[in-house]
């Protein structure tokens, strides 16, 4: 194989440009990360929690290609033509300094919500809560963040077997961290979706626990949340887990929700069981004697 010549940090830039292509030519309207919550979490996620949390993993749903992802920037001077005023005056003002641009669609947000709760309807059906939480910084940002509220409301209107609860992104945080078990499906826009996500893959353990999916109306694509990890290549001491999750979803978004379950279910036995875990998780399991292990759980 191929050695890359890129430095680790460089695979930031060319990750977030493939998945900018792939989001365009495949209209992705949510970027969803599921994370996978035990009853009995192993020891190494037991040290970080004083309570068993409840077995139903949480959802965290973002739409993609909006908010301050429109990847639109330039610096301060550039909008004096505009004569636009902030809280503390004119915006050119403040130059030198650079601005970006923060979008919310009336369209991209009502897609998301409605996935959000088009999910939770289905998980509520599983015998899962069935609740959709949305947050945004609507106090600061009544005119975006707020419009992404305000269709989250409405959504909810349609949808009156689904709970439905709203938060300021910080009071979201803080109930992340504080009771993540009284989440079930959550969806933000997508700079808050990007950053919570990765704290709840924190809580749970680590990004090595954490499965995604980038769905569209009529594709979608599933991936580790973590990307690629150049740094540990070759090594076999990978966490691949969210891989294996990840491939839970796809079978479940195929229609093959047996299968799916059952390899979630090899997964959790596997953690429960603790004997088996990789560096990432406090053990010295390598990835293939992990993915044994999970598949001599299969039931």
């Amino acid at each position: 194989m191929a050695q890359h010549s890129l430095d680790p940090e460089d695979w930031t830039g060319v990750r977030a440009q493939g998945h900018r292509m792939l989001d365009d030519m495949f209209d992705h309207l949510a970027s969803l990360r599921d994370q996978p919550v035990w009853r009995t979490p192993p020891q190494a996620l037991r040290q970080s929690f004083r309570e068993a949390l409840p077995q139903a993993p949480n959802e965290g749903g973002r739409k993609n290609l909006e908010d301050l992802y429109v990847g639109v920037e330039g610096d301060l001077e550039a909008l004096r033509p505009l004569g636009l005023r902030g809280f503390g005056g004119s915006i050119a003002d403040l130059a030198p300094g650079r601005f970006a641009l923060k979008v919310i669609t009336e369209a991209g947000s009502e897609r998301v919500i409605r996935f959000a709760f088009e999910l939770a309807r289905r998980r509520k059906a599983q015998g899962r809560p069935g609740k959709v939480t949305c947050a945004s910084k609507y106090n600061m940002l009544p005119r975006t963040d707020g419009l992404f509220r305000e269709i989250a409301v409405r959504v909810a209107a349609d949808h009156p077997d689904v709970a439905f609860e709203t938060f300021i992104v910080d009071d979201l945080a803080r109930r992340l961290v504080a009771a993540p078990g009284e989440l079930d499906v959550v969806v933000l826009p997508n700079l808050y979706g990007d950053i919570l996500s990765d704290a709840a893959a924190g809580l749970i353990g680590g990004l090595g626990l954490a499965p995604s999916g980038c769905y569209g109306e009529a594709y979608a694509y599933f991936e580790s949340a973590h990307g690629t990890a150049p740094d540990i290549a070759g090594r076999n001491v990978i966490n691949p887990t969210a891989t294996i999750l990840s491939a839970a979803m796809m079978l479940d978004h195929l229609g093959f929700g047996d299968a799916a379950r059952r390899r979630e279910t090899a997964v959790e036995r596997v953690y429960a069981r603790g004997r088996v875990l990789t560096p990432d998780q406090g053990g010295s399991a390598s990835t293939t004697e992990l993915c044994t292990a999970i598949a001599d759980a299969l039931p």
